[in-house]
């Protein structure tokens, strides 16, 4: 049986950018000004899970 993941970002976001892939967010702990993430909307256990 599969463990099911949340992700924390999915939850209360301020998104710079959303489509029905994924959204934008300003990084809580920039490395420089305006640093952004890119977050999918699919949740999945770990990188090789994903898609290309």
């Amino acid at each position: 049986m599969k463990k099911e993941y949340q992700s924390p970002f999915l939850d209360n976001r301020e998104s710079l950018f959303e489509n029905e892939l994924g959204f934008v967010i300003y990084d809580g702990f920039p490395v420089s000004q305006g640093h952004c993430l890119i977050i999918p909307k699919r949740v999945y256990p770990d990188y090789f899970d994903s898609t290309p």
